[in-house]
């Protein structure tokens, strides 16, 4: 393929990119886009240990309200792009202190919202989380086609579903750098199947704690290539420097 100095990255189906067999990344323009995904701060269903997937209205913590803040510090010499983030409570509640220290409007994105535990939300006991792992463990093992549950998400859907936020904000913001608020499930489950550096089962007991940022370079070559810079505090490419404080 010939690269013009501007181009479009634009998504077709069903081919192969990302890792991910649903998806092909069709690029005309080589660009680097750092994405900084995070997950929300603290919550009271947190401290309590219970399930909590699609349950809407959950707010942060008081701890959860100084993770928030306490990001956004972190993230104060970073020159962000835009600001995306799943429209649950909890997230934008995060997202919404760093985006008024910098002017930007933070953009909901229904495809940066927690998988679904189905009937399982709400619930702390230990069958319940018996069965939301059996699942979450097929998925690491390659399985995308378990479900968690019987109402839960398959695993195909939310790695479809993650995959294509990132096509989407990689395409609107080349070179740039940008913020996602989203859900440790999502995320954790989710990025390992992306990335080239990583495989599914990377993302098996890498518990993400509330507000901690993996951070991810998407290149817009043909394929597009993801690479996990950083998980937590875990540095996974120390060739490229991380753009965060500490």
């Amino acid at each position: 393929m010939r690269l013009g100095r501007h181009g479009v990255v634009r998504l077709e189906a069903p081919e192969v990119a990302l890792r991910f067999p649903a998806y092909r990344l069709v690029a005309t323009h080589l660009a680097v886009t750092r994405l900084l995904f995070t997950r929300h701060g603290q919550t009271g269903h947190n401290v309590l240990g219970q399930i909590c997937t699609h349950t809407d209205g959950v707010v942060l913590s008081e701890l959860g309200v100084r993770q928030a803040q306490d990001l956004a510090a972190r993230l104060s010499e970073v020159s962000l792009a835009a600001i995306y983030s799943s429209p649950m409570v909890r997230a934008m509640q995060t997202a919404s202190p760093i985006a008024q220290t910098r002017g930007l409007e933070v953009q909901p994105s229904d495809e940066l919202r927690e998988l679904s535990a189905g009937e399982l939300d709400g619930r702390d006991d230990e069958e319940a989380f018996a069965i939301l792992n059996t699942a979450l463990d097929a998925w690491c093992a390659g399985d995308d086609t378990a479900r968690i549950g019987a109402r839960g998400d398959v695993g195909v859907d939310v790695i479809r579903r993650l995959a294509g936020v990132v096509a989407d904000v990689t395409s609107r913001h080349q070179d740039g750098i940008v913020l996602l608020v989203s859900h440790g499930g999502l995320l954790q489950m989710g990025i390992p199947w992306l990335c080239a550096n990583l495989t599914p089962s990377y993302g098996q007991g890498r518990h993400i704690d509330n507000s901690s940022v993996i951070e991810i370079d998407v290149t817009s070559s043909d394929p597009v290539h993801a690479t996990c810079i950083r998980w937590g505090e875990d540095v996974l490419d120390p060739t490229t420097a991380s753009v965060l404080r500490g």
